[in-house]
């Protein structure tokens, strides 16, 4: 092949690569709408899609204010999750749905986050496994590390997991 040719072919690829980044962004911006009603964020299953959450922030949300059902290759950083008015039983939860997903967080990465409960507005600021609430199977997989986490009933419980 000699140098013209791949020229034009790598140039037809950065092509294609552009054209899905602009569907990429079509498609967030069609969901924008969406996103912004949530009360917090459910994910239920992301294995195998190397999901990534981060520079995001979750304010005074229900129940759990991230919860998430398995998370293979995951990437969660830079977040902020707090509590300052409202409840929750959790900031953050790795879980499996009372068996419903399969709880595999192999790969995944929660790191560099702010976990903040205010005055104790959290039972747990992060919940690792589904024990508290329910007797399924354990979870497995998943790091934890150089996050800042404070003012939750427990700050890091490990149960499940």
């Amino acid at each position: 092949m000699d140098l013209q040719q791949q020229i034009t072919d790598m140039q037809a690829t950065l092509m294609e690569q552009q054209a899905d980044i602009l569907e990429l962004q079509r498609t967030v911006q069609h969901h924008q709408h969406a996103v912004d009603a949530l009360l917090g964020i459910t994910s239920f299953y992301s294995s195998g899609t190397s999901a990534i959450v981060q520079d995001c922030q979750f304010i005074d949300n229900t129940d759990v204010n991230f919860i998430i059902g398995s998370g293979q290759h995951a990437r969660i950083h830079n977040n902020v999750i707090a509590m300052m008015i409202q409840n929750a039983f959790a900031g953050y939860m790795m879980d499996n749905f009372n068996g419903g997903e399969d709880g595999n967080f192999d790969d995944l990465w929660f790191n560099d986050n702010i976990v903040d409960c205010g005055a104790s507005q959290c039972d747990f600021a992060i919940e690792v496994g589904p024990h508290p609430w329910y007797a399924s199977t354990n979870i497995l997989g998943g790091t934890i590390t150089s996050n800042t986490v404070s003012g939750g009933g427990c700050n890091i419980n490990v149960y499940g997991g």
